[in-house]
């Protein structure tokens, strides 16, 4: 038994925003922990954070989900995005929502205000993108 941790401190360490556990010298992520703890089987697909708060590992909070699903779960633009909402980039005539479905990227319109534009990609993702809790 180690004296380097005290009884009731939070188990784990920080890895891009998850936390993580180490288990006889294995790292298992907490949120694959807690769907083990909480269905006695170990999880049959990926885990998903509905919120996508990845260290948020309350069991409301968690889904199975595949690939596809949990990677449609996006609320935060991508690092590159200038105007700072999810699907929505500046174009010379305002600001234009766009949407990847199957793999191919739709425009869904343009339009002057930036939150009109987020307004139809959220729309549109809610639509299109199943596996989305935006």
């Amino acid at each position: 038994m180690s004296n380097a941790v005290r009884a009731g401190t939070v188990a784990g360490s920080d890895h891009q925003g998850y936390v993580r556990i180490n288990i006889r010298g294995q790292r298992v992520f907490a949120h694959v922990l807690a769907v083990l703890y909480v269905t006695g089987e170990w999880p049959s697909a990926e885990v998903d954070h509905r919120d996508t708060n990845r260290a948020n590992n309350r069991w409301e909070n968690l889904r199975i989900a595949d690939a596809f699903s949990n990677a449609q779960n996006q609320r935060r633009p991508h690092s590159n995005n200038t105007v700072g909402l999810l699907g929505v980039r500046r174009n010379h005539k305002g600001y234009q929502a766009r949407i990847t479905v199957g793999g191919k990227r739709l425009c869904l319109g343009t339009r002057a205000d930036a939150e009109q534009a987020f307004a139809l990609y959220v729309d549109a993702k809610r639509q299109l993108h199943p596996g989305n809790t935006l």
